[in-house]
């Protein structure tokens, strides 16, 4: 798996989004939090996650096996 995250610019803070980036430990996947008002009054809440994965290195893997 791969993991990045979610890049939040001068274009974001200027439209009064709060964003908030939390790396899960032990996993190290960012999850970021954004909040906002919209023109009309609303409160909106987004939570992006952006992961994926890709052909894998056969010398890098590691077999789990049971007992």
């Amino acid at each position: 798996m791969a993991a990045r995250t979610v890049v939040a610019d001068e274009m974001t803070a200027k439209a009064g989004v709060d964003v908030t980036t939390v790396i899960i430990p032990g996993l190290g996947l960012p999850v970021q939090f954004r909040k906002w008002y919209a023109a009309d009054g609303v409160l909106y809440f987004n939570v992006n996650v952006l992961f994926g994965a890709s052909v894998g290195i056969a010398t890098a893997g590691h077999r789990i096996t049971t007992a």
